[in-house]
């Protein structure tokens, strides 16, 4: 029910931004819905254009939506619904937090298993016993796989869960540089340290398929705390900036 009258506009203004947010357009009476990849046409809920990633998803039609799954799925910018999720655990005066990276799985054949990999680096057992937290110490490279999101949230209780929509070249591109990183752990650049190659640096390393400038994602300066250590004040990635950042571009379209 329409409740107009001469008061209307000053006490409800008119909104265009309607259903998900999306701009309705009543130019030329077509009233269609921006939904930026495509128009919507919510009297009869369809699309009136094929779907701009359609040739990677053939056995679906052209038309679909988040492949006829939008409870589990979105898709903001017309990209694929694949993602790379940035999970964190914030620290405080007295932890410095965690992060670790989820990435769609694959099969063989180049489809989606429903489960994702999980990439995290802790340091090595010689961490109790190494003089200064800058120095570099063997990494333990932890991998989870055969699990879906929902279980690793389940399992792993990180405070909050940052969804990056990525396509599956990329996806696959993170995936196997950080197994590169884990299968070469010896490699001087890719022992743990606290200030160059700790957790949330697997983050940013994941994301470089998706933010060109993703070296500098979530550097601040600050006083990292690492299990009592405190380091002098340096441009180090953690998670509060971390999360912060992805925060601000959480949707951001990939190459």
């Amino acid at each position: 029910m329409n409740h107009l009258g001469p008061w209307y506009e000053t006490v409800a203004p008119e909104n265009k931004h309607l259903y998900n947010g999306k701009e309705l357009n009543g130019d030329y009476e077509i009233n269609l819905m921006d939904y930026g990849a495509r128009w919507y046409d919510p009297a009869i809920g369809r699309w009136n254009a094929v779907d701009p990633m359609a040739e990677e998803y053939y056995p679906y039609s052209p038309y679909n939506y988040t492949l006829g799954n939008p409870i589990s799925l979105i898709d903001p910018n017309g990209m694929s619904v694949d993602d790379i999720y940035f999970l964190f655990w914030p620290g405080d005066e007295d932890k410095p937090g965690h992060a670790a990276v989820a990435i769609d799985e694959y099969d063989e054949e180049g489809n989606k298993t429903g489960n994702v990999i999980v990439f995290e680096i802790f340091p090595g057992e010689e961490y109790g016993t190494f003089d200064m937290p800058t120095s570099n110490m063997d990494a333990d490279y932890k991998v989870t796989t055969g699990k879906s999101l929902e279980e690793i949230e389940r399992s792993k209780s990180p405070t909050g869960i940052i969804q990056i929509s990525t396509t599956p070249s990329q996806d696959k591109e993170a995936t196997s540089s950080l197994s590169d990183m884990k299968n070469n752990a010896d490699a001087t650049e890719n022992k743990y340290n606290a200030e160059s190659n700790n957790c949330c640096d697997i983050v940013t390393k994941a994301l470089d398929s998706v933010y060109p400038d993703s070296d500098n994602l979530g550097n601040s300066r600050v006083d990292f705390k690492v299990k009592g250590w405190t380091m002098k004040t340096g441009d180090v990635t953690n998670p509060n900036k971390l999360k912060e950042k992805n925060r601000s571009s959480r949707y951001k379209r990939g190459k």
